[in-house]
């Protein structure tokens, strides 16, 4: 059979079947199970080949008395055998340690969402690492399901592809909070993402000394949800080697607090948040005292560009992209007074600056040997363009540019660019919407502006003008 759906939403759906003895059902090989409602008292009653493996297995019921028949059941009584894909949902809890899972399992997905409290609130005490799931490749736990982590046993082997443990405002997993910081193990794992109070849980983890992260992604709504992370010593939340870090809003005062391996190499470092407050606390840090090593590609979004000067990059980094963006002047206020060539970003092959960070390039300092594979300006304002207007021409060091790409307002600061005296650009494009967006590169004399060698040149909406 590939698939046997049953949904009953009144016990007096499923009254004759609840007679039957136990495993006295035969529905032979399955391949999808799903039971909802008062459907799930029917689970004891089918008889499924021990050889079977289930490719999904869904279990939802929102209501306690859906299990009457059920939860009288021993603890490691219902044979379900080999689950590929595990789904769950509501009250489900208060019969998962009755529930049999092959030795040998090997899940693809584990998922299990219970969005209200009550869900628990009647769930008998489950010891910790004593309900049996074999490996898992990917476990999701949303709202108060957050909790029946602990509970779960998982070989030490195991390597998780992704662990995903999410809630909401309202949603605080009271049990898991009580445990040891460091005391969880996890082991090895792809990728890490924790939103809402779960994110106050990444201390009690215990991380693979030796695992190198894919992604660790960090998310909250308010500071409540991460006050017990805030009170720790900088550096002091190892995370290890991380690949792809995103942090948003509140998480990204976490950013201090984090722990890296000494030899991280990140692929990307990604910032985002437009709320002044939430950068607050790294504003006080010092100039270059967030470690973040190697870092292939790093993004600021609007507040969290201001952060730039307090990240610490491996002199030896390369940088393939950083990209920096921001809506509002008051986001970059700060890092407007630091120094002209203050900032240090070494090797970079590829920046892209938008909206008001255009203001930023004369702050950043490149390594005097970098050979940029591309440089992207974009300004839509001429309000973005105001800050570097104030330099003196050919006062912004670039270096060495193979592509340069000006778009909008932007193109009236290439008189300001200082190209490499040996540049050859192997492709300028410049690209114009509105008449004053070039009203003032105009008025400068043919041939004034200087770019070096230039292979191919490519002029785009009203920029054929500047020929």
């Amino acid at each position: 059979m590939k698939e046997l759906v049953l949904d009953a939403e009144k016990i007096e759906n499923i009254t004759e079947i609840l007679k039957a003895e136990n495993n006295s059902i035969w529905v032979g090989k399955v391949g999808t199970l799903h039971l909802k409602g008062y459907a799930v008292e029917i689970l004891t009653k089918l008889r499924i080949p021990e050889e079977n493996i289930l490719e999904v297995l869904d279990l939802n019921t929102n209501e306690h008395q859906h299990l009457m028949e059920i939860l009288k059941e021993e603890n490691n009584s219902i044979w379900v055998g080999k689950v590929k894909n595990l789904s769950l949902g509501g009250h489900i809890t208060e019969i998962l340690p009755k529930l049999i899972i092959h030795k040998e399992n090997e899940m693809e997905t584990f998922v299990f969402d219970t969005g209200y409290s009550k869900h628990f609130a009647e769930t008998p005490d489950i010891e910790n690492n004593s309900i049996w799931v074999g490996k898992v490749g990917t476990l999701h736990l949303k709202g108060y399901a957050v909790d029946i982590f602990t509970k779960l046993r998982i070989p030490e082997e195991n390597v998780l592809e992704e662990l995903s443990l999410n809630t909401n405002e309202q949603q605080k997993p009271t049990e898991i909070l009580k445990e040891e910081n460091n005391s969880i193990w996890v082991g090895k794992m792809r990728k890490l993402e924790l939103s809402g109070y779960a994110v106050e849980i990444l201390p009690r983890l215990i991380i693979h000394e030796e695992n190198e992260m894919e992604e660790l992604d960090l998310r909250t709504g308010f500071l409540g949800q991460i006050t017990e992370i805030l009170r720790m010593k900088n550096k002091s939340l190892w995370v290890g080697k991380v690949k792809v870090l995103k942090l948003r809003d509140h998480t990204i005062k976490i950013l201090p607090k984090l722990g890296f391996h000494k030899e991280n190499q990140m692929k990307v470092l990604s910032l985002f948040t437009d709320k002044p407050s939430y950068i607050v606390s790294i504003s006080r840090e010092e100039n270059k005292s967030i470690w973040v090593g190697k870092v292939e590609k790093l993004e600021l979004y609007d507040q969290t560009v201001e952060i730039l000067p307090k990240l610490r990059i491996h002199k030896e980094n390369v940088m393939e992209e950083l990209f920096l963006s921001s809506r509002c002047y008051s986001f970059i206020t700060e890092i407007l007074k630091e120094e002209k060539n203050s900032i240090w970003v070494g090797k970079v092959k590829v920046l892209k600056l938008e909206g008001y960070t255009l203001g930023i390039l004369p702050k950043l300092r490149i390594h005097e040997e970098n050979e940029m594979e591309k440089l992207f300006l974009g300004a839509r304002c001429y309000s973005f363009i105001t800050e570097i207007l104030k330099t003196k021409d050919k006062s912004v060091w670039v270096g060495r540019v193979k592509r340069l790409e000006l778009s909008c307002f932007a193109i009236e600061i290439l008189p300001k660019l200082r190209f490499h005296g040996e540049n050859v650009m192997e492709k300028l494009v410049l690209s114009a919407d509105k008449p004053e967006e070039i009203s003032e590169i105009l008025k400068t004399k043919d041939k004034s502006v200087w770019v070096g060698k230039v292979k191919k040149v490519r002029l785009e909406g009203l920029a054929k003008k500047i020929e």
